[in-house]
């Protein structure tokens, strides 16, 4: 009985998850994504001096996005591809139900860059070069496809896609 882990839905778990912990509600009157964002610059611009110039609002929206992305990353690597798809139409409808659409265009540069990743150093004059590239596109186009005929989000469906072949080996 103490063993089980008890099943939450998909949306529960990733509301809760937002909620409380990526737009979390100030702590004593200190808002929490700021302060760590404003320690983190502060950190970086004492090793490199040039990161003065680098704005805190800038800095700190980069860091929400990069966080957004790489959570749902994450996800994707400790789910089935099918609940990685949920988490990240969950993601998207919550993003622009909560007029944060500005959250979602911009994740869009980081899930690319997860996407570019899974192939990096594959040189594609190898034939183990060729395949790593030719297995991670194939299954990708394979997975979103599928998907697609099913009636999913495109959007999510390429993004979540993207993700797919990241994980360690």
């Amino acid at each position: 009985m103490f063993s089980r882990r008890e099943k939450v839905p998909c949306e529960e778990f990733c509301r809760d998850f937002y909620e409380r912990f990526v737009f979390a509600p100030d702590i004593a009157g200190v808002d929490p994504h700021r302060l760590f964002s404003e320690t983190t610059l502060r950190l970086i611009t004492d090793v490199d001096s040039s990161f003065s110039s680098v704005s805190l609002h800038d800095f700190a929206s980069n860091l929400l996005l990069m966080r957004l992305e790489v959570a749902n990353t994450a996800w994707s690597h400790a789910s089935k591809d099918i609940i990685a798809l949920k988490i990240n139409e969950f993601t998207k409808s919550c993003l622009l139900d909560s007029d944060r659409e500005s959250l979602w265009i911009g994740m869009l540069a980081y899930n690319q860059a997860i996407e570019q990743s899974a192939t990096y150093g594959a040189d594609p004059n190898t034939r183990t070069g060729r395949f790593r590239i030719t297995f991670v596109n194939d299954m990708r186009t394979r997975l979103f496809d599928e998907w697609i005929q099913k009636g999913h989000d495109s959007e999510a469906a390429a993004r979540t896609a993207n993700r797919l072949g990241t994980e360690p080996m």
